[in-house]
């Protein structure tokens, strides 16, 4: 079955280079009050060619395996390499980096956003996207537009209101950047290039929400229940209703096997990417544990209020900024943890702080940053408040009472006073109500 997308031109042009079609299936459900059980033997769903409409929304996905060898690469100096990326020459531990020739793909009229994504091992470590052009001819930046790490490079259009980074209808143009010596050795072979459209043949509608969020919750371990788990997706919800936004989630599943109560936070880990297997395509899937195994400070981490300075763990993370949106694999998904603890004594976390977490790591999964890193970054919408105030001298960030952001949702650090923090700028609902996940 073919998807009738702008009069078919989509389709030819994916004809032509071979590329396998597939459309996501997108169901509307309600809110979940009932769990299932599923085991580590389930088969997972191969995608299959459909497409489905809901509402005045379509969803399209496009999957192809590529073989990034076989592209045509330019040697980059290290003094170029140095100059133009920069951020990135501060991150690798080589400068013997590599460009390729021009790839492109197309983007449908009406089209209200998309997301494109590869997978290789060395994504993050030795594989960038180095380079993306719009369809006016206009190079657009990619350091706060295509983050790589743990084997995924992601990006999303729209990322913010700003008219350069709209989904513009046309052919786009993206290289790639790779380190001399993996190109050279032939470690480049296997990668699955991903991409999801959502278009929308009448504007949106004024009033009402301004997006809903489809959400599939998974709970792992032997301590947790189906009642637990409905309490912190009902505080879910409403978080996001606060911030105008509706929440569908789905029946809660539970994972069977215990060796999943506990993760390491690391999407590369082997042990994640069987958890990630069970996530479904069309969803934001959220894998509650009970703790993860290793404390320490990651870019999609928040700090737990009860816990020392000295003391930090990690209690949720996301796969990407964003995910890899609409398709099965190792980074569909955000894990967040229901307890916090040391050398495996792990303390329940209340539900609306894990709620809260989840919130936060599903704005990560759909596109939004922190509102000010750590290491001193801040997040690209023009309207979203940064932490400036002076740091202390082992430069960690003020507390949340001390910032402007930080009853933000996306500020990286939890409340130590009680308060909230929960709220959305109007760019950040933008970013979230224009999602390629949204409905």
């Amino acid at each position: 079955m073919e998807c009738d997308m702008a009069g078919g031109k989509l389709v030819q042009w994916l004809k032509r280079i071979n590329v396998v079609l597939f459309c996501v299936v997108l169901v509307a459900c309600g809110g979940g009050s009932s769990g299932e059980a599923i085991g580590t033997d389930d088969t997972i769903e191969v995608p299959r060619e459909t497409t489905e409409t809901i509402g005045d929304n379509k969803y399209t996905t496009i999957q192809r395996q590529a073989n990034l060898g076989e592209l045509r690469y330019s040697s980059i100096s290290a003094e170029e390499f140095i100059t133009q990326y920069f951020l990135l020459a501060g991150q690798v531990s080589s400068t013997q980096f590599m460009l390729s020739e021009p790839q492109t793909f197309v983007i449908p009229e009406n089209t209200v956003s998309f997301s494109l994504n590869f997978n290789n091992p060395l994504a993050g470590n030795d594989v960038f996207v180095g380079e993306l052009e719009n369809p006016s001819g206009v190079k657009i930046s990619l350091w706060d537009l295509i983050p790589c790490f743990s084997g995924t490079c992601s990006m999303v259009m729209p990322n913010r209101p700003n008219a350069l980074y709209q989904p513009e209808a046309g052919e786009w143009k993206y290289s790639v950047l790779a380190e001399k010596s993996a190109v050279e050795h032939g470690h480049l072979n296997n990668a699955s290039i991903n991409m999801l459209i959502r278009t929308n043949d009448f504007p949106q509608g004024q009033g009402g929400l301004d997006a809903t969020l489809r959400v599939q919750p998974y709970y792992t371990g032997g301590t947790t229940s189906l009642d637990a788990v409905s309490s912190i997706m009902n505080s879910l919800a409403t978080i996001f209703l606060i911030n105008n936004i509706g929440l569908d989630w789905l029946p809660a599943k539970h994972i069977v096997p215990n060796a999943f109560s506990t993760m390491i936070p690391d999407y590369s880990d082997v042990k994640t990417q069987v958890l990630m297997a069970y996530g479904e395509a069309n969803v934001i899937n959220v894998y509650f544990v009970e703790g993860f195994e290793e404390e320490q400070e990651g870019a999609g981490a928040l700090v737990h209020p009860g816990m020392s300075e000295e003391v930090r763990a990690i209690i949720g993370i996301a796969a990407g900024i964003p995910g890899s949106l609409g398709t099965k694999g190792d980074a569909n998904g955000v894990m967040v943890a229901l307890g916090v603890g040391h050398e495996g004594q792990f303390e329940a976390r209340s539900y609306l702080e894990v709620a809260e977490t989840a919130a936060h790591e599903i704005g990560h999964f759909l596109g939004l940053f922190h509102t000010t890193e750590r290491s001193g970054g801040v997040d690209p919408l023009p309207d979203t408040p940064n932490c400036n105030e002076e740091r202390p001298d082992d430069g960690a960030l003020p507390s949340a009472d001390e910032c402007p952001d930080g009853h933000n949702l996306m500020f990286p650090i939890a409340r130590e006073d009680g308060e909230l923090g929960i709220t959305l700028t109007a760019d950040q609902r933008f970013v979230l109500a224009n999602s390629p996940m949204a409905q």
